[in-house]
């Protein structure tokens, strides 16, 4: 997520990689540069922690919205592959 996005006191969707689940934080204060003074609410809770505004993937609210989303690129890529479209194929290199 963009630094400018982020606004203290909001519920955010954490995730340090892609195959994690989601954690909720509270961000609390900007700190400097890109790192926030955040609470975790979900997993643990009343952890105050900072972090970078890199793994602030969604505001909370947002969250399933986000997942499909992922879950529907991961179907596309999917078929494209079973359709033969794999990177650097002729077939990709055409649609490029």
């Amino acid at each position: 997520m963009q630094k400018s996005n982020i606004k203290p006191g909001t519920d955010y969707a954490l995730r340090e990689k892609p195959s994690d689940p989601f954690q909720r934080v509270r961000v609390l204060a900007h700190v400097r540069g890109g790192r926030w003074k955040t609470e975790w609410l979900d997993p643990n809770l009343g952890l105050v922690d900072y972090v970078k505004s890199t793994p602030l993937i969604v505001p909370w609210q947002e969250r399933r919205a986000w997942i499909e989303d992922e879950e529907a690129a991961q179907r596309f890529r999917r078929q494209s592959v079973e359709a033969g479209c794999v990177k650097d194929s002729p077939v990709d290199t055409a649609v490029g």
